[in-house]
């Protein structure tokens, strides 16, 4: 029996090998990103933190800040919690934090992709040319790998490791288009 694209990269993402370099520049190059946009977030308990992008719409045309889920396991090395954006009041926010702030503003918010499944793999599709190639390893897991795994195993890892998936942008394509080879 062929796997789909789906079983395949949850599969990848479960056996995927350690590499920091990957997970360093992405925190390097979302921090940079979100200096540029520099809209105002709060941290939020929950990760449901909109119910739908018309919420977050709301928030960001009306100047209020971007709520971003607090959460989130990660091993102690991994660059997008050790890497911090130092904010006024001398509180911190995780390249984690900021990740989720920057994936909400430019795929949900300046895109206008919904939250839906499909939706979150055409953002990642539509997002990748926001980062450097070595970059989009790490986006590419986070945002297609790490998301496939929920969609087939039924659950998040329970602590993120700065694994790597390599990227398969024409396969997410056929997928998304419904020519998948299998």
């Amino acid at each position: 029996m062929l796997k789909g694209f789906v079983q395949r990269q949850a599969e990848a993402y479960a056996a995927a090998p350690i590499r920091y370099k990957y997970w360093q520049h992405y925190a390097e190059e979302v921090m940079e990103q979100w200096k540029e946009i520099d809209h105002p977030i709060v941290l939020h308990p929950d990760a449901l933190t909109y119910l739908s992008p018309r919420a977050l719409w709301e928030d960001i045309k009306a100047g209020r800040p971007i709520k971003v889920w607090s959460g989130g396991a990660f091993t102690m090395s991994h660059p997008l919690f050790r890497v911090q954006l130092p904010r006024s009041g001398g509180r911190f926010y995780t390249a984690y934090q900021i990740s989720r702030a920057l994936h909400d503003y430019q795929v949900h918010y300046r895109l206008r992709y919904s939250f839906s499944p499909y939706d979150e793999l055409l953002g990642a599709l539509a997002s990748r040319h926001d980062f450097s190639r070595t970059a989009q390893y790490a986006q590419w897991t986070d945002d297609v790998a790490m998301g496939c795994h929920y969609a087939h195993f039924g659950k998040w890892p329970e602590v993120q490791r700065p694994v790597i998936v390599e990227p398969d942008w024409d396969g997410l394509r056929e997928y998304l288009d419904g020519k998948e080879r299998g």
